[in-house]
């Protein structure tokens, strides 16, 4: 405690519960967002593959771009699998939010940050040629 009597250390746990409230209240709203749109999807086209595929395929573009260089070949592997919009939003819902020396991020992120505007540009037409609205 301070001459004033403001102890620090409760202004800065008065803060950070703060920030969590906010932090918890954008996340679910958020997550209403993604609930509808998943449930738009789902009246939309019908689910290809099993939930655990779909983070087996996560998977693979996490190790695809994790470290040094990426393997163009195996991320495209995964989105020639795709075959509408709900498995698009699967396989990014399965990604979530994953972290390495590298990158952080959702799928999103990490796609733009280890692909090239070319290969950007081709994935893109990969889901578009398919009928998929989604871009990267």
């Amino acid at each position: 405690m301070n001459k004033k009597g403001i102890d620090i250390q409760t202004i800065f746990y008065v803060l950070i519960g703060f920030f969590a409230v906010r932090l918890i209240t954008y996340l679910s709203s958020s997550d209403r967002l993604v609930d509808k749109k998943l449930s738009d999807l789902e009246k939309q086209f019908k689910q290809t593959y099993d939930s655990y595929d779909y983070l087996k395929f996560a998977d693979k573009l996490e190790m695809a771009m994790s470290g040094a260089g990426t393997d163009e070949d195996a991320i495209f592997s995964v989105f020639y699998l795709m075959k509408n919009d709900l498995d698009i939003f699967k396989l990014v819902q399965s990604f979530g939010t994953r972290s390495s020396y590298l990158s952080s991020g959702n799928l999103d992120q990490w796609i733009n940050d280890d692909l090239s505007a070319e290969y950007l540009t081709k994935l893109n037409n990969v889901l578009a040629k398919k009928g998929i609205k989604y871009r990267f």
